[in-house]
């Protein structure tokens, strides 16, 4: 990389990061909303009031994810302040850490001198900016799984076991992202191994065993416990976990485009499109193109089936 377009990085960057910053201070009195109620609020408030003395959430918002969001907020207000402030400021440095994996992930697929310009429209992606201003586990969720990803791609197995760790134990759809990272890991690093298919799949299972131990251990004893895991009859959420026929599954199929449709995704969606029927020519023999492919449809196609 030449000065000039490290220069551009650099400024990017540190845009971002002021702005991240910013943006952070200008909500820091927003009160918490929506899930963030249960799964912030609630959560944290419990870990709080008792000193960690019961690990596991009174049923009524006890919705089977491991509680180490909670358990976070709890730890922070203990050593800062019981405050919204501390609440929100305790999410910056997960922005912060977003911001440069997802310059580290572009980096790999876009030639240098595009890279600001992608990582201006990965982060203004309307559903990830408005889950950074509010106090929400699904921020660390983004930063591991980018960290998870980035340890596949480059093949850094402490970084990947740091995010399958971090998903493992945010909640059950990091558990969901850890089984496509695994599907990636395998396409991109198993050939790279030299040694058994049975040897080299001991090696590679060292970067998820302590996330997915972690994730065990809890929901054992939270089963022996409370005899369920994930839901039960009575929970708020039941409902959403019940069968659905074949017309309830194209409902959901529908109710999924409307989603990333939604919240000004269509705008980047109609750009990307464009941009991909402008360019497929070049970008189907490119490797990287392929590659990133790859690393799209293995994550949807977990979330549709």
């Amino acid at each position: 990389m030449d000065f000039k377009n490290r220069q551009h990085h650099l400024f990017i960057i540190a845009t971002f990061i002021s702005i991240a910053s910013i943006m952070t201070w200008h909500v820091s009195s927003h009160i918490f909303f929506w899930d963030t109620v249960q799964l912030g609020a609630k959560h944290g408030i419990h870990f709080y009031e008792t000193r960690f003395a019961e690990i596991l959430l009174p049923d009524t918002f006890d919705s089977g994810h491991v509680p180490i969001f909670g358990m976070y907020l709890a730890l922070m207000w203990i050593f800062f302040d019981k405050s919204l402030f501390v609440s929100h400021f305790v999410m910056l440095p997960f922005l912060i850490g977003i911001i440069f994996q997802a310059y580290f992930l572009i980096k790999r697929f876009v030639p240098d001198h595009d890279v600001p310009y992608a990582l201006v429209l990965f982060l203004i992606q309307p559903t990830l900016l408005g889950q950074s201003v509010l106090v929400s586990p699904d921020i660390p969720l983004v930063f591991f799984f980018l960290l998870a990803l980035n340890g596949v791609l480059c093949n850094r197995r402490v970084l990947l076991l740091m995010g399958i760790a971090g998903l493992f134990l945010i909640s059950m759809r990091g558990a969901m992202l850890s089984f496509g990272i695994l599907l990636l890991d395998l396409y991109f690093n198993f050939k790279q191994y030299k040694s058994s298919y049975f040897i080299t799949l001991c090696k590679m299972s060292l970067s998820y065993l302590p996330g997915f131990i972690l994730f065990g251990l809890y929901n054992y004893f939270h089963y022996v416990q409370k005899g369920w895991i994930g839901y039960h009859e009575g929970s708020p959420w039941a409902e959403s976990f019940q069968h659905v026929d074949i017309f309830g599954f194209l409902r959901n199929i529908i109710i999924l485009g409307w989603r990333l449709l939604d919240f000004g995704n269509i705008f980047l969606w109609i750009t990307g499109l464009w941009l991909l029927y402008r360019h497929f020519s070049v970008l189907i023999k490119d490797k990287r193109f392929i590659n990133l492919v790859i690393v799209f449809c293995g994550h949807f196609g977990l979330f549709v089936s």
